[in-house]
């Protein structure tokens, strides 16, 4: 899994390059790393805008609208931009054309996963929807971590 800076990053070049455009194209070349949990396939999100991107626990979570797009990249997935029409690199999953840009998915060893649901709708995806309180959050605190301790558990 990636380590909570490089998601940070990537998401902060995502977030730059991507926000407020459309999806104009989509191309899927390794199926095993989608799922749904609506109907239908990637295709659900062309002409839809990437309203916002953000990260939850260790997936980025590309919102469209009614739409969220989670992508847990476990051990070697990675985002790349790429213009379009670049050549497709030998480990491309899926990818979002953006106009003149390419979100590419890559995966070299196939564990990833990206799953297409409705928007907030995370209780199927696996490490997801159970996700407790995030570090970064202000909601974390001694405070809390104390009170979420096995000592003060077994107190009670």
């Amino acid at each position: 899994m990636p380590e909570l800076p490089d998601l940070l990053y990537v998401l902060s070049k995502l977030r730059e390059r991507l926000l407020g455009r459309h999806v104009t194209a989509e191309r899927v070349r390794e199926p095993v790393v989608l799922r749904f949990t609506v109907r239908g396939n990637l295709s659900l999100l062309l002409g839809r805008t990437l309203a916002d991107a953000f990260r939850k626990s260790h997936f980025l979570v590309f919102r469209f609208e009614g739409l969220d797009l989670a992508v847990n990249p476990m051990l070697a997935g990675r985002f790349r931009l790429a213009e379009t029409g670049t050549k497709d690199e030998g480990t491309l999953g899926f990818a979002l054309g953006f106009g003149d840009v390419e979100l590419r998915y890559l995966d070299d060893k196939k564990m990833g996963k990206a799953y297409l649901t409705a928007e907030g709708d995370w209780g199927a995806i696996p490490n997801l929807g159970q996700v407790g309180v995030d570090i970064l959050s202000p909601q974390f605190t001694p405070e809390w971590k104390a009170s979420e301790s096995p000592r003060s558990s077994m107190a009670r």
